[in-house]
């Protein structure tokens, strides 16, 4: 994890789309939207491949963009097109990045704590005399 904040740089400046990522990775350049970043990997869409796979990319980059400033604070992008009925459709352009084959990251990083299953408090059920005549109304 310390790798990637020596890497990590912020864009300066504000005018553009400000939750867009440019990765670096195996020496290749992708334009990306941040996912989640879970322990040493960074899932993102990739939006060159958006034409490819038949989405739109004005539909996509209006959904993100109305994601960034309602809720990016709160949950993942994956989130937003699950409610619209389209995860299937863009988890084909959602794809996984090795920390360690990352050279460079510009712009904004998303990290969401995934939390472990939840904690069920388990209770000791009371079994009941069968000779009681229980009646409930």
């Amino acid at each position: 994890m310390s790798k990637l904040e020596l890497l990590h740089e912020e864009m300066s400046n504000q005018s553009n789309y400000q939750y867009l990522m440019l990765i670096e990775y195996k020496k290749v350049k992708y334009l990306t939207v941040i996912e989640n970043l879970v322990e040493d990997e960074i899932q993102a869409y990739v939006l060159d491949q958006l034409s490819a796979e038949g989405i739109d990319q004005d539909w996509f980059l209006s959904t993100a963009t109305k994601w960034f400033y309602s809720a990016s604070d709160r949950h993942p992008l994956s989130f937003e097109f699950t409610k619209l009925g389209k995860g299937d459709v863009v988890k084909k352009v959602l794809k996984t990045f090795n920390v360690n084959s990352v050279s460079r990251l510009i712009g904004k990083i998303f990290v969401y704590p995934i939390n472990d299953k939840p904690r069920v408090k388990r209770r000791r059920v009371i079994q009941l005399p069968e000779t009681a005549d229980v009646r409930f109304k």
